[in-house]
């Protein structure tokens, strides 16, 4: 048998999704109650939840360019400034994800676009600024779950059933 070790972060409601900040001192926890920013160093939260508007409940989370994105089971991203607690941007719209929640989303490197799963084996790539669409519709012929965006935003990769890449630029599989 083995037992737990360490210290319980956080406590009271199931977590649905985490994410490490990129220099790995800060982790992003999304549970019902919002998500919250939690110090690595000292195991404990930095400051108040990031309540998104609404009451979907987040189900992705995505650091990248000093921003974190959260996926809500309604289908809408939103980016925030960890560091001011407030959104850094409008909520990028995209209507229904999957019947039972959960928006799958990825955020570029940079901070500047958004692939996320529309529900229905369709992905679209938007401006992380203004939310819209930066290249054509990428379709799957799958439920999506799972999405990461390269380093350099060229290239998607959609998990579902199974792995496949994708251009961002022309929304057909890539090369």
């Amino acid at each position: 048998t083995q037992s737990q070790q360490g210290a319980t972060m956080a406590a009271g409601s199931a977590v649905t999704a985490v994410s490490f900040s990129a220099d790995g001192t800060t982790l992003a926890t999304a549970e019902s109650g919002g998500t919250d920013l939690w110090a690595i160093a000292t195991q404990q939260q930095t400051g108040a939840a990031l309540a998104a508007p609404g009451s979907a409940e987040v189900g992705a989370l995505a650091f990248a360019a000093g921003l974190l994105a959260t996926g809500r089971g309604d289908g809408t991203v939103d980016l925030w400034d960890p560091g001011l607690f407030h959104q850094s941007s409008g909520p990028v719209a995209t209507g229904r994800v999957k019947p039972y929640g959960d928006a799958t989303a990825a955020l570029g490197a940079r901070g500047d676009v958004v692939a996320v799963s529309e529900g229905h084996g369709r992905i679209r790539v938007r401006s992380a600024l203004t939310g819209r669409p930066a290249g054509p519709a990428i379709v799957i012929q799958q439920p999506v779950t799972g999405l990461a965006l390269s380093p350099d935003g060229k290239t998607l990769a959609v998990g579902g059933d199974g792995l496949r890449l994708w251009s961002v630029a022309t929304g057909q599989p890539a090369d």
